[in-house]
């Protein structure tokens, strides 16, 4: 099947590799000309424009940063719009809002085309080991299509629900993971504090309750042990900022997600930005 495939950033550059190792052939563009070269070292082709993907794949897969990027995909006269034509399917595995992704669903139906939301849960390591876990918001007989293609990159496929529960899904996915992380980050500060070891609350917290998987796979990251650039703090705000767009209009009081968003506010602002949310727990030190 002819595939395309828009972003090649951390998780889009493996996510379309494993596609290719999945048989299909893969149609790729992305901002910067030549990202991943793995997958153009192994037979992809490098497209100009969005709008040319549209013009040469049968499915087309989005993973870009985030919602303004989907919206520099899709628009203008050399966006994915442009180039789409009846029959087709775009898969957005963005995170996004469901409010997006339902008006965005609407633009593709204008051209005949479905659009699916597809975001993915696992980090880069299950983007490069095909462990993903998708979240799909669809039509039951859109999602079949989407499937095969799907389970090339994500070892759980789930239909969610209609267009626009995908999105919901996985910001509420994302709020509950970096609230996790960023308590677990002031808890290491207050026990440095009051004098506890970093290594020994690491070693006991793995094994204990407070730990989990996603934390102990970052323990070099919290040693300083290692350079990866891991999940900066402005990124996990990104998803706090999503969440409060889309519900604005709910009237839900959300104490814990409002906390955590304020700490991730306070410590971009005090200079923290592009650190990792867990490394970044000296600025409650400070």
């Amino acid at each position: 099947m002819d595939v395309g495939f828009i972003g090649l950033g951390h998780m889009g550059g493996p996510m379309a590799r494993n596609i290719q190792a999945g048989g299909h052939r893969l149609w790729v563009n992305d901002i910067r000309p030549g990202a991943y070269p793995a997958v153009l070292e192994s037979g992809a082709t490098d497209c100009a424009t969005p709008a040319e993907i549209g013009r040469r794949a049968e499915i087309v897969f989005i993973s870009v940063p985030g919602p303004d990027e989907v919206e520099a995909v899709l628009g203008g006269d050399h966006g994915l719009l442009a180039g789409l034509e009846q029959g087709m399917l775009v898969i957005d595995a963005t995170t996004i809002t469901p409010g997006q992704s339902k008006r965005n669903a609407q633009r593709c139906a204008e051209r005949g085309a479905d659009y699916i939301d597809a975001p993915v849960s696992g980090g880069q390591h299950g983007a490069v080991s095909g462990d993903l876990t998708a979240m799909v918001g669809a039509a039951p007989e859109v999602f079949e299509r989407a499937k095969p293609i799907l389970e090339c990159i994500a070892k759980t496929v789930t239909l969610v629900g209609p267009v626009g529960s995908g999105s919901a899904i996985k910001l509420l996915n994302q709020l509950i993971f970096v609230s996790y992380q960023m308590a677990f980050a002031e808890g290491l500060a207050i026990g440095e504090d009051l004098g506890l070891e970093l290594d020994t609350m690491l070693d006991v917290w793995a094994v204990s309750a407070a730990g989990h998987p996603h934390i102990t796979v970052k323990y070099d990251v919290i040693r300083d042990a290692s350079d990866a650039p891991g999940f900066a703090a402005h990124r996990a705000l990104l998803f706090f900022d999503l969440a409060e767009q889309a519900g604005e209009d709910l009237g839900y009081q959300t104490p814990v997600f409002g906390s955590v968003a304020k700490s991730l506010r306070e410590a971009i602002a005090t200079g923290h930005a592009d650190e990792d949310m867990i490394r970044a727990r000296r600025r409650y030190r400070d």
